[in-house]
């Protein structure tokens, strides 16, 4: 993917999701989501597209994570190509979401 314009408004957002916890940090209640059942929609790559080591030691476990969750939280899994579906197949994952929220 290409390099994208340092842009003001991009340092900005860069800066700001620096100063952010981990996301492994966070403590979800998945018991409480799990008992609300509520509509659970969970969008993940296929990272097929991904360098084989990315792909190995980040995308196989995020997919893993992605396939649990889905399972557990009694959701819908929709796999999108690629590895960043947010921008790589913005219409597949926005037509999803429009979908998921109609």
């Amino acid at each position: 993917m290409a390099v994208p314009e340092p842009t003001p408004r991009r340092l900005r957002a860069v800066a700001t999701s620096m100063r952010e916890r981990p996301v492994w940090d966070a403590e979800i209640p998945l018991e409480a989501i799990r008992g609300a059942a509520p509509p659970v929609l969970v969008i993940c790559g296929t990272w097929e597209s991904a360098p084989a080591a990315y792909r190995e030691h980040v995308g196989l476990p995020l997919m893993a994570v992605a396939e649990s969750l889905t399972d557990y939280l009694g959701g819908r899994l929709l796999r999108v190509p690629g590895h960043y579906p947010h921008t790589q197949e913005p219409a597949a994952v926005d037509a999803a979401l429009r979908e998921f929220w109609g």
